[in-house]
């Protein structure tokens, strides 16, 4: 009986330090519906050139192997 007391309270106080430590500033959570952080353009534009670069890199490195 002891044990399960002692485990119902480790639980609560468990799951009161993980409410309690929730980490980050309360004002980025609070971000308004609509409001992005990021462009869509620009995410975009920075997908599209990762991809185009690592491709790119990827031929090169390819046909220095090949000679």
């Amino acid at each position: 009986m002891v044990g399960k007391q002692r485990i119902q309270l480790a639980k609560k106080h468990g799951k009161n330090r993980i409410s309690c430590s929730a980490g980050g500033p309360k004002s980025s959570q609070n971000v308004p519906e609509g409001k992005t952080t990021v462009r869509p353009w620009l995410l975009t534009l920075f997908i599209y050139f990762s991809v185009r670069g690592s491709s790119i890199f990827q031929i090169i490195q390819s046909v220095r192997k090949g000679m």
